[in-house]
């Protein structure tokens, strides 16, 4: 019992030797020790290193990979990627310098922070993911509308930026199509002196060598856009479609997207290539996936970008301002293609879209971009507050609706009416027109209802004379996006129902008669492709005239709508579907209620016979002016299918109002 008791002790009492005598005699002989510290090429990789401080020999990794072997104890890791991207970004800036591509002077290298954002938002499969030159700090004089007068062609290239900024150093190819260094140049120009100014979201001192660099999909929206009149290459838009549209899914199928592939998402939504299929239209797709990859980027709230990305970081001035100009892009382009085609906005507004239509904070816009957002604003406002009273059955509470909306919309004249250019003019009628059509609903308040159509009607006339003088003057039809032309053509059917309706006592036919044939003439100039979506609209629209003269009962019925389901473009596509009722709808499968019944035979395919067809409507009436061959031929033009309303570029035409008694519903509905 002694023993185990004293044992204890005696552990003790050794203990304090054993510590004494291990312990100080190393350190006075080496005061620190040494640790090992691993290669270059191990810390970069994260593996443990075998290398002996004591020897020159290689550690086992970099022996066997025939690296260079050496310990530095102050280096610290880095991201290959990025160090890669910003030596190119350095170089890149070098050669814009020196080729005098836009720049005065080259400012340093942003700094961490802004640098991993905007690696963020880069287009994956290739190497300048960083940062781009145009990104950079660079002093450019601003391209801007707002200290244009009214009315004046806002399209001039800015007089103090050199116009060799869009040189390009080498030639471009994409499939088997080629430009040289020329042509990219004359397109880079036409781009930043007739569309850019439509959707403001691209740095105008961009070059074809940073673009390209910084992303080829944007390059090639770029090109796109502006093929579609360029007079030295007529039928370069058709060779580039194929090709662009492969390279917008294989860039969209890459995650994460970047800014850069937003934006030409965004162009080729607003001016997208010619189509006629409706199943082959994107543009309410894009729109919808340029918002998804935004708000992925943390684009819609800049103000907490991180917390969207992997790591903590924070915009500076001019990276928070290319956030939220992208953002607003965004809002213009869904609700420019959603309300064409009549569709509620696939985005709403939000905080961020209301602060940027405010002056003086963080978020404030240039003017040309924040009036575009402050109509567009509208626009989507009308239209949802409109979709909501559809859904209720008293009429006094709409009309009480559209009198606010017209209050409202006459504080946006006077808050922006005095600044304006010509084209934010023909934005403004635009909404102006597709809130009045709203007029078109009233069913028992028939004062009411005829006052707002013929608001409508006279706002239809404006539009349509404003479009007319810019296109004389700077070709307006010919660079304005789809949705706009859209909106045109909706005007030209609303003259078209109050003309051959009781209304026409009150108005002056002959003035809506020219303006009808206006619009005919503008579609023409807007056509991009021979037999093209626009150029049969002026197909359209010519039989339409023709069977409204025909049906005397018209004249003595006030206007009305049959499609009610489509927003503020429910005339355009009413108009459409009356159209598929007496051209494009075999004889036998609906009765023709015409005075001057329409006959469409059949062919042993069971096709109506174009030739007949042709033939039967020779006799219907067309306005002034508009050449024979429209209205006599309408299916001699590559047009094998008389059914091929279904198919041109409006992916509107659907759903039909299924309230509605005079119209039919699409064959492929039927069980």
């Amino acid at each position: 019992m002694e023993d185990s008791i004293r044992r204890p002790q005696a552990l003790a009492s050794k203990s304090p030797r054993r510590r004494a005598s291990s312990s100080p005699e190393p350190d006075r002989s080496n005061p620190k020790k040494q640790k090992r510290i691993a290669c270059r090429e191990c810390r970069q990789a994260k593996l443990k290193c075998d290398k002996s401080s004591n020897t020159a020999e290689p550690c086992a990794r970099c022996r066997k990979l025939s690296l260079e072997c050496r310990v530095e104890t102050e280096y610290k890791r880095y991201n290959k990627k990025i160090r890669i991207n910003d030596l190119a970004e350095e170089i890149e800036r070098l050669r814009s310098s020196v080729t005098g591509s836009g720049a005065s002077t080259a400012q340093p290298i942003l700094g961490p922070g802004l640098s991993y954002t905007s690696r963020q938002i880069v287009d994956p499969p290739h190497l300048q993911q960083g940062q781009s030159p145009q990104d950079s700090p660079i002093h450019v004089p601003e391209v801007s509308l707002n200290t244009a007068p009214p009315g004046q062609r806002p399209f001039s290239p800015p007089r103090d930026i050199s116009q060799d900024r869009h040189t390009a150093d080498q030639a471009r190819s994409i499939g088997f199509v080629q430009l040289s260094p020329e042509q990219i140049k004359d397109l880079f120009q036409i781009f930043f002196e007739h569309h850019h100014h439509f959707l403001d979201i691209i740095d105008s001192s961009l070059t074809p060598e940073s673009c390209y660099a910084s992303s080829p999909l944007l390059f090639w929206a770029i090109i796109s856009v502006a093929a579609r009149h360029y007079d030295k290459r007529p039928k370069l838009l058709s060779s580039l479609s194929q090709h662009v549209t492969s390279l917008i899914w294989n860039t969209i199928s890459v995650m994460p997207h970047s800014r850069y592939t937003i934006q030409a998402i965004l162009l080729i939504s607003l001016w997208p290539f010619p189509t006629n299929s409706m199943t082959t239209d994107i543009s309410f797709m894009l729109v919808n996936m340029a918002k998804t990859a935004s708000m992925q980027l943390g684009l819609h709230r800049p103000e907490v970008v991180q917390d969207f990305l992997r790591v903590k970081t924070r915009l500076d001035p001019v990276q928070f301002q290319k956030a939220v100009k992208l953002w607003a892009g965004c809002y213009i382009a869904s609700q420019c293609v959603s309300a064409s085609i009549g569709q509620q906005s696939v985005l709403p507004s939000d905080w961020v879209i209301d602060q940027a239509c405010i002056l003086d904070n963080q978020y404030t816009l240039p003017d040309n971009l924040r009036y575009h957002l402050l109509i567009c604003k509208f626009i989507a406002k009308a239209n949802n507050v409109m979709a909501e009273r559809e859904r209720k059955s008293d009429e006094n509470e709409g009309l009480i609706l559209v009198a606010m909306l017209e209050a409202d919309f006459a504080d946006l004249e006077r808050q922006i009416g005095h600044k304006i250019t010509s084209i934010h003019q023909i934005l403004l009628l635009m909404a102006s027109l597709q809130l009045r059509t709203y007029f078109f609903f009233v069913k028992h308040n028939p004062e009411a209802r005829r006052e707002g159509i013929l608001k409508a009607y006279c706002t239809a006339l404006t539009l349509i004379n404003k479009c007319a003088n810019a296109e004389s003057s700077w070709g307006f039809t010919r660079y304005a996006p789809d949705g706009w032309n859209h909106i045109l053509s909706m005007a030209a059917m609303l003259i078209m129902k109050i003309i051959h309706s009781s209304y026409a006592k009150y108005i002056d036919a002959d003035e809506g008669e020219r303006a009808f044939n206006s619009v005919i003439s503008l579609m023409q100039s807007a056509s991009v492709q021979e037999n093209d979506v626009r150029y049969r609209v002026c197909v359209v629209l010519t039989q339409l005239w023709g069977v409204h003269q025909s049906i005397s009962v018209r004249k003595d019925e006030e206007p009305s709508l049959s499609v009610k389901s489509r927003l503020g473009a429910s005339i355009l596509h009413d108009a459409l579907w009356q159209w598929r009722e007496k051209f494009g709808r075999r004889s036998d499968m609906h009765p023709v209620t015409m005075e001057s019944k329409v006959s469409v035979g059949d062919d042993l395919n069971g096709e109506p016979n174009q030739e007949d067809q042709s033939n039967s409507i020779r006799h219907l009436p067309l306005p002034d002016g508009i050449p024979p061959d429209l209205g006599n031929d309408p299916f001699n033009f590559g047009m094998p299918d008389p059914d091929w309303i279904w198919d041109v570029g409006f992916p509107a035409f659907l759903p039909v109002d299924i309230d509605s008694n005079s119209l039919s519903y699409p064959p492929w509905t039927a069980t």
